[in-house]
Protein backbone atom coordinates (compact mmCIF):
# COMPACT_ATOMS: atom_id res chain seq x y z
CA UNK A 1 0.00 0.00 0.00
CA UNK A 2 1.10 3.74 -1.04
CA UNK A 3 1.85 5.47 1.99
CA UNK A 4 0.58 8.65 2.30
CA UNK A 5 2.22 11.93 3.03
CA UNK A 6 -0.32 14.80 4.49
CA UNK A 7 1.63 18.18 4.56
CA UNK A 8 0.48 19.98 8.25
CA UNK A 9 -0.65 23.33 7.64
CA UNK A 10 1.67 25.81 9.66
CA UNK A 11 -0.35 27.43 12.77
CA UNK A 12 -0.81 31.15 12.28
CA UNK A 13 -0.43 32.57 15.52
CA UNK A 14 0.25 36.21 16.67
CA UNK A 15 1.27 36.98 20.33
CA UNK A 16 0.85 33.56 21.24
CA UNK A 17 -2.81 33.66 19.60
CA UNK A 18 -4.07 31.80 17.00
CA UNK A 19 -5.27 33.81 13.51
CA UNK A 20 -7.50 32.98 10.99
CA UNK A 21 -5.20 33.94 8.22
CA UNK A 22 -2.11 35.27 6.86
CA UNK A 23 -3.39 38.78 6.57
CA UNK A 24 -4.39 39.02 10.13
CA UNK A 25 -0.30 38.70 10.47
CA UNK A 26 0.23 41.16 8.11
CA UNK A 27 -2.07 44.00 10.21
CA UNK A 28 0.17 42.32 13.67
CA UNK A 29 3.42 43.35 12.24
CA UNK A 30 2.01 46.66 10.09
CA UNK A 31 0.60 47.69 13.82
CA UNK A 32 4.05 47.05 15.33
CA UNK A 33 6.09 49.11 13.32
CA UNK A 34 3.44 52.05 13.83
CA UNK A 35 4.46 51.41 17.02
CA UNK A 36 8.09 51.90 16.80
CA UNK A 37 9.59 48.68 16.23
CA UNK A 38 11.68 48.72 12.87
CA UNK A 39 14.01 45.62 12.75
CA UNK A 40 13.09 42.05 12.11
CA UNK A 41 14.14 41.32 15.32
CA UNK A 42 11.81 44.11 17.21
CA UNK A 43 9.16 43.07 15.54
CA UNK A 44 9.31 39.32 16.19
CA UNK A 45 9.67 39.76 19.88
CA UNK A 46 6.47 42.13 19.48
CA UNK A 47 4.05 39.49 17.46
CA UNK A 48 5.65 36.82 18.47
CA UNK A 49 7.61 35.11 15.38
CA UNK A 50 11.18 34.42 14.74
CA UNK A 51 13.02 37.30 12.82
CA UNK A 52 13.33 34.45 10.21
CA UNK A 53 9.51 34.27 9.46
CA UNK A 54 8.99 38.46 9.88
CA UNK A 55 12.20 38.52 7.07
CA UNK A 56 9.55 36.41 5.25
CA UNK A 57 6.18 38.35 5.55
CA UNK A 58 8.22 41.97 5.61
CA UNK A 59 9.59 41.12 1.45
CA UNK A 60 5.54 39.54 0.67
CA UNK A 61 4.28 42.93 1.94
CA UNK A 62 6.59 44.96 0.19
CA UNK A 63 6.11 43.06 -2.84
CA UNK A 64 2.31 44.00 -2.59
CA UNK A 65 2.73 47.65 -2.21
CA UNK A 66 -0.26 48.71 0.04
CA UNK A 67 1.16 48.37 3.45
CA UNK A 68 3.79 51.39 2.75
CA UNK A 69 6.49 48.99 3.72
CA UNK A 70 10.27 49.79 2.61
CA UNK A 71 13.72 47.86 3.61
CA UNK A 72 16.98 49.01 3.24
CA UNK A 73 19.86 46.40 2.82
CA UNK A 74 19.49 44.63 5.93
CA UNK A 75 16.24 44.45 5.32
CA UNK A 76 15.09 46.66 8.50
CA UNK A 77 12.42 49.21 8.07
CA UNK A 78 13.03 52.33 6.52
CA UNK A 79 11.50 55.03 7.98
CA UNK A 80 11.58 59.02 7.30
CA UNK A 81 12.54 60.96 10.34
CA UNK A 82 9.55 62.92 10.98
CA UNK A 83 7.86 59.85 11.69
CA UNK A 84 10.47 58.70 13.60
CA UNK A 85 10.32 61.81 15.58
CA UNK A 86 6.79 61.30 16.10
CA UNK A 87 7.40 58.01 17.38
CA UNK A 88 10.26 59.17 19.56
CA UNK A 89 7.53 61.54 20.96
CA UNK A 90 4.54 59.31 21.25
CA UNK A 91 6.85 56.47 23.38
CA UNK A 92 7.39 59.69 26.12
CA UNK A 93 3.95 60.32 26.18
CA UNK A 94 3.64 56.60 27.59
CA UNK A 95 6.10 56.83 30.33
CA UNK A 96 4.04 56.89 33.68
CA UNK A 97 6.09 59.93 35.39
CA UNK A 98 5.32 61.81 32.11
CA UNK A 99 1.54 61.20 32.79
CA UNK A 100 1.28 63.84 35.71
CA UNK A 101 -0.20 66.32 34.91
CA UNK A 102 2.81 69.33 35.33
CA UNK A 103 4.70 67.17 33.26
CA UNK A 104 2.44 66.93 30.38
CA UNK A 105 2.20 70.44 30.02
CA UNK A 106 5.72 71.08 30.26
CA UNK A 107 6.43 68.53 27.66
CA UNK A 108 4.10 69.92 25.19
CA UNK A 109 5.39 72.80 25.60
CA UNK A 110 9.15 71.77 25.27
CA UNK A 111 7.76 70.19 21.92
CA UNK A 112 6.25 73.26 20.35
CA UNK A 113 10.04 74.34 20.88
CA UNK A 114 10.90 71.27 18.36
CA UNK A 115 13.12 70.10 21.94
CA UNK A 116 14.64 66.58 20.35
CA UNK A 117 12.86 63.52 22.23
CA UNK A 118 15.92 62.15 23.49
CA UNK A 119 16.50 66.24 25.13
CA UNK A 120 13.34 65.87 26.94
CA UNK A 121 13.71 62.48 28.45
CA UNK A 122 16.89 63.69 30.14
CA UNK A 123 15.50 66.80 31.34
CA UNK A 124 12.29 65.28 32.67
CA UNK A 125 14.61 62.93 34.61
CA UNK A 126 16.50 65.53 36.37
CA UNK A 127 13.31 67.25 37.48
CA UNK A 128 12.45 63.42 38.47
CA UNK A 129 15.58 63.04 40.85
CA UNK A 130 14.69 66.56 42.16
CA UNK A 131 10.56 65.36 42.62
CA UNK A 132 12.03 61.95 44.32
CA UNK A 133 15.14 63.78 46.12
CA UNK A 134 12.44 66.26 47.66
CA UNK A 135 9.67 63.79 48.09
CA UNK A 136 7.03 65.91 46.70
CA UNK A 137 5.19 65.45 43.52
CA UNK A 138 6.14 68.33 40.52
CA UNK A 139 2.51 69.59 41.02
CA UNK A 140 4.17 70.69 44.59
CA UNK A 141 6.77 72.46 43.21
CA UNK A 142 5.31 74.56 41.44
CA UNK A 143 1.81 75.08 43.36
CA UNK A 144 -0.38 73.11 40.37
CA UNK A 145 -3.70 74.32 40.30
CA UNK A 146 -3.33 76.60 43.83
CA UNK A 147 -5.07 79.71 43.38
CA UNK A 148 -1.89 81.83 44.57
CA UNK A 149 -0.32 84.57 43.08
CA UNK A 150 2.27 84.49 40.93
CA UNK A 151 5.24 86.16 43.16
CA UNK A 152 3.79 83.41 45.77
CA UNK A 153 4.69 80.56 43.50
CA UNK A 154 7.66 81.67 42.46
CA UNK A 155 8.49 81.57 46.35
CA UNK A 156 7.90 78.19 46.77
CA UNK A 157 9.53 76.91 43.97
CA UNK A 158 13.13 78.79 45.06
CA UNK A 159 12.58 77.19 48.06
CA UNK A 160 12.25 73.91 46.82
CA UNK A 161 15.21 74.81 44.61
CA UNK A 162 17.41 75.65 47.25
CA UNK A 163 16.75 72.61 49.24
CA UNK A 164 17.59 69.95 46.72
CA UNK A 165 20.62 72.16 45.97
CA UNK A 166 22.12 71.89 49.62
CA UNK A 167 21.58 68.09 49.16
CA UNK A 168 23.18 68.46 45.92
CA UNK A 169 26.22 70.38 46.80
CA UNK A 170 27.04 67.66 49.70
CA UNK A 171 26.39 64.71 47.86
CA UNK A 172 28.09 65.66 44.82
CA UNK A 173 30.31 68.66 45.74
CA UNK A 174 32.51 68.63 42.38
CA UNK A 175 29.32 68.41 39.88
CA UNK A 176 28.46 70.38 37.38
CA UNK A 177 25.10 71.73 38.56
CA UNK A 178 24.29 73.32 34.61
CA UNK A 179 22.52 71.15 32.84
CA UNK A 180 20.49 70.58 36.30
CA UNK A 181 19.39 74.63 36.70
CA UNK A 182 18.96 74.34 33.29
CA UNK A 183 16.57 71.51 33.10
CA UNK A 184 14.63 73.05 36.31
CA UNK A 185 14.47 76.80 34.92
CA UNK A 186 12.69 74.90 31.83
CA UNK A 187 9.85 72.90 34.15
CA UNK A 188 9.16 76.26 35.83
CA UNK A 189 9.26 78.31 32.55
CA UNK A 190 6.53 75.76 30.99
CA UNK A 191 4.24 76.98 33.95
CA UNK A 192 4.87 80.64 33.91
CA UNK A 193 7.57 80.75 36.72
CA UNK A 194 9.94 82.88 35.07
CA UNK A 195 13.43 84.42 36.16
CA UNK A 196 15.40 87.67 34.55
CA UNK A 197 18.53 87.45 33.37
CA UNK A 198 21.28 86.66 36.36
CA UNK A 199 18.58 86.37 39.18
CA UNK A 200 18.70 82.81 39.15
CA UNK A 201 22.53 82.76 40.40
CA UNK A 202 21.58 85.28 42.66
CA UNK A 203 19.72 82.61 44.71
CA UNK A 204 22.72 80.08 44.05
CA UNK A 205 24.99 82.53 45.68
CA UNK A 206 22.50 83.09 48.50
CA UNK A 207 22.56 79.49 49.36
CA UNK A 208 26.66 79.48 48.98
CA UNK A 209 26.62 81.98 51.75
CA UNK A 210 24.41 80.18 53.89
CA UNK A 211 26.61 77.39 53.99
Amino acid sequence: MAQTFVRRKSRLRVKGLKVKDREKVKEAIAISIQNGNYTTRDIGVDVGKDHSTISRYLAEMEREGGWGIKRDTNGNIVVSLQKQLAQQYRQLDKEPFNQLPSIQKWITFLKSGKTPASRIRYVVSVVYGISNQLKVMPETIISYGIPIDAAKRKEIAIEYWQNFLAWFNTAYPQMQRTNTINAYRSFLAAHNINFAHGEGKRYVCQLRRKD
